[in-house]
């Protein structure tokens, strides 16, 4: 291997180490360092696991990731307002309003990480990279479940399994009238 090419690699093996450098805590803006010590004191289950620092429109940003199950992913701007929900949430896309909330080749560095609930290894979020849309997701669940129904070539639809009925019924309030 040409000694040339020896800085090149040190270079690209030290990168990931350098991307997973954490902010320093006499780098927090006050407001962070407040909600962090607040968020201390709470439950692991109910407060959030981790916080990464990235850039949104040219601003520094704060990512914050919900502990759980449908919960929005808030952006704080550098001020700590809300600026956006890019994840989390029912369908895990988060609000719609900053679909791509880092700015291109934005380092996401470590902030903080909850004390009981923290992983030993923190991996950034995979902000503004392509996920699945609803079509695709629901193209991929319905092959897959095709897939497992038992059809054969000559077997027609009424030969599948029906569910069970259910009864249903409506009633109408006393005193509607019909439209």
């Amino acid at each position: 291997m040409p000694l040339r090419l020896i800085p090149l690699l040190l270079l690209v093996f030290a990168l990931p180490a350098h991307a997973q450098e954490p902010v320093p805590r006499t780098t927090w803006p006050q407001w962070l360092a407040v909600k962090i010590k607040r968020y201390e004191a709470m439950d692991a289950n109910t407060a959030p696991l981790e916080i990464w620092q990235l850039t949104h429109k040219g601003q520094p940003a704060y990512y914050v990731v919900s502990p759980c199950c449908d919960q929005y992913n808030p952006l704080l701007s550098a001020k700590g307002r809300v600026l956006c929900h890019p994840s989390g949430g029912i369908h895990g896309q988060g609000d719609s309003r900053c679909p791509a909330p880092a700015d291109p080749n934005t380092l996401i560095r470590f902030v903080w990480a909850h004390p009981k609930s923290a992983p030993q290894e923190h991996v950034p979020p995979q902000l503004g990279a392509k996920s699945e849309s609803t079509a695709e997701h629901l193209i991929t669940t319905a092959t897959k479940v095709t897939a497992a129904l038992p059809l054969s070539p000559t077997m027609h639809i009424d030969d599948l399994p029906t569910p069970p009925q259910t009864a249903v019924s409506f009633k109408r309030p006393s005193g509607a009238k019909r439209a």
